[in-house]
């Protein structure tokens, strides 16, 4: 969900933003420029992944996490055109991918701890997988039902898997018999 999820964001969220007017204030064009500002700028709360993780637990580190991403998705179709809009949802998307990152490095670290860079690559490429569908898909819909359409039905999965989340899919000792030894 994180790469679908994200990968629309990125695709078609300023651009959705700046055909609906842009916000007051901002020279119209500069809307997408000010989305990834905002975006980057709370991206840095990803440094701290790793103290919220010990704070409040890794399962619900990504319960709020896929939350923040469907809230973030959510807002582009609720309120493009206004600063209400456009921080908290480029916020809360630059918070959600910088921090989901750091969760997939070191969760996946966990998981294999003899061959964390094998694991990171492949949690790296489910996210890419994701974020080639995401967008094809996403375009499809927008085309045939609209943005705004599209931007609910994307914040739904990332909703969806926060509610289905459970403890036990989120382990964090390395999983006995599954590539462990080196080569």
């Amino acid at each position: 969900m994180y790469g679908t999820t994200s990968s629309i964001y990125i695709s078609f969220a300023a651009d959705h933003m700046l055909d609906s007017g842009g916000v007051a204030g901002v020279p119209v064009a500069a809307t997408p420029a000010v989305v990834f500002v905002v975006y980057g700028v709370f991206g840095l709360v990803g440094l701290l992944a790793g103290r919220v993780r010990a704070m409040i637990g890794l399962p619900r580190l990504l319960r709020l996490l896929m939350m923040a991403g469907a809230l973030s998705v959510a807002l582009v179709a609720f309120a493009p055109g206004s600063w209400l809009g456009l921080i908290p949802s480029a916020g809360l998307q630059g918070v959600q991918v910088m921090m989901t990152s750091a969760v997939l490095a070191f969760w996946s670290e966990r998981l294999f701890p003899l061959l964390p860079s094998f694991s990171f690559t492949a949690a790296l490429l489910a996210m890419a997988g994701g974020s080639i569908l995401g967008p094809a898909i996403a375009g499809v819909v927008a085309d045939a039902y609209g943005a705004g359409t599209m931007f609910l039905g994307a914040a739904t999965l990332p909703a969806a898997t926060a509610l289905l989340l459970r403890d036990r899919h989120a382990v964090e000792q390395p999983l006995r018999g599954a590539l462990m030894a080196r080569p």
